[in-house]
Parts: structure tokens; C-alpha cells; sequence
């Protein structure tokens, strides 16, 4: 039971195979470790996966609070092998990689990496925000719903880079960013698969790099979208 409004930092490996409670504060784990478990995060509490390798094998993450993946990309790895995480989910630097898996609550997308050769299934919405660039890649298939991309500070940061990986959009995504932006096909075999509705605000570039499949509507509202994928 992790209490009191504090940060809580496990420097070694920590394998759960009971129940942890994050009932306030911030749990940070730093030292990696395996889990099947379960975690259950009250609201306002947040559980951070910092640093290390995570496997999180079938494991279940739920309660009201929020569920980081935090740190440089070079040294945070979470391997989601199924299991349930309904918390909120912050993805603010590391990778989240790993089997099959569907995040059940809302996805918050500011930073870090999206990988390997599988599926992840944002069951609710997804906000990708922010001036750092994400990255998805290495065979990841992205599959989503109502999704909104926004918070560039400067033409094209925030661009969003595709390294062998395709992104399947069924519901309504907006581009809101105040500045140019950029989806990026940096290396591989990409696709962003547009089956919902694309709305294109602003009056400013969106420039799509990667192929541009579109099944559903895409309304160009101001400025201009440009296609070279």
C-alpha cells in the first residue's frame, strides 16, 4: 500500500505477482521487473514506470488514478502482454512495446515510442500533444478511435515518425495544431488508414509523408494538407 502525497522510487526490480496499491502519490519504478499481478491506482495517484524493462505478462492496472510510461527512450522498455489497463495512461518518453494489447482508458500521447510486431488498441480517446516528437514503429499496428493532435509550439515539432508501422483511425481525428505539422515516414513500409473522419483546422500546413489511405471522409477545413507519402 503505497500511501501519503509523495514520491515513492523502487531502484530495484520489482515483481508483482499480488496486489500493489497506489492509493496517492506517485509509485516510480526504475529497476524493472515482471508482473502478473495487480495494481490498482486511486484517483489522483499515479503509477510510473521510469525506467528499466517492465514485462507486464496478463497483468491488471485499474482504479481512477493514472498509469505513467516516463523516462528516455533509450532505457524505459514496457512489454504489455495482454492483461487490463483501464486506468488513464500518460506516454510521455520510454517504450511501450510488447504482444496484443488494448488500452481501455483514455491515452494521453506527449512523448516517447509506440513498437514492435503487434496491435495496440486505444479503446477510448487519444490525445497526442505536445512540442517532442513520437515515434511508431518496428511492425507496431496502431488502432483508434476519436483522436485529437495538438500542442506544437513551432512548425513541425511534435512531428509524429513512422519507422515500419501503419495507424488505423476509425473515428474522428483533428488536427488542431496551431503551428505547420508533420506526420514523418522515416524509414519502412507505412500507412496511416483514414476509415473515420480526418479534419484538417487551422490555417496552417499539415504535411502527411506517409501513404494516405482514405476509406472515410477527410475534411480539409483551413490551410493546406499535403500528401507526398
Amino acid at each position: 500500500n503505497k500511501q501519503g502525497d509523495t514520491t515513492t522510487t523502487m531502484g530495484v526490480a520489482y515483481n508483482n505477482t499480488g496486489t500493489t496499491h497506489v492509493n496517492a502519490g506517485r509509485f516510480k519504478i526504475i529497476g524493472g521487473g515482471t508482473s502478473n499481478g495487480a495494481f490498482n491506482v486511486a484517483g489522483g495517484a499515479v503509477l510510473d514506470f521510469n525506467s528499466g524493462t517492465h514485462n507486464l505478462n496478463a497483468a491488471s492496472i485499474t482504479g481512477a488514478g493514472m498509469t505513467e510510461i516516463s523516462g528516455l527512450n533509450a532505457y524505459t522498455f514496457v512489454n504489455l502482454n495482454g492483461g487490463t489497463l483501464s486506468t488513464a495512461l500518460l506516454l510521455s518518453g520510454g517504450n511501450l512495446q510488447g504482444a496484443d494489447h488494448t488500452l481501455d482508458g483514455p491515452v494521453t500521447w506527449t512523448g516517447g515510442i509506440i513498437r514492435g510486431a503487434a496491435s495496440t488498441t486505444v479503446a477510448s480517446t487519444l490525445a497526442i500533444s505536445g512540442a517532442n516528437g513520437k515515434t511508431l514503429g518496428a511492425g507496431r499496428v496502431l488502432n483508434i478511435g476519436d483522436t485529437t493532435w495538438s500542442g506544437n509550439t513551432a512548425a513541425n515539432n511534435g512531428t509524429i515518425v513512422f519507422t515500419g508501422a501503419s495507424l488505423n483511425s476509425s473515428g474522428t481525428w483533428t488536427d488542431a495544431n496551431a503551428f505547420d505539422s508533420y506526420v514523418q515516414s522515416y524509414s519502412g513500409t507505412n500507412a496511416f488508414n483514414n476509415a473515420g473522419t480526418f479534419n484538417k483546422q487551422n490555417a496552417t500546413t499539415t504535411t502527411m509523408d506517409v501513404v494516405y489511405n482514405n476509406t472515410g471522409t477527410t475534411h480539409v477545413n483551413a490551410g493546406r494538407f499535403k500528401i507526398i507519402g
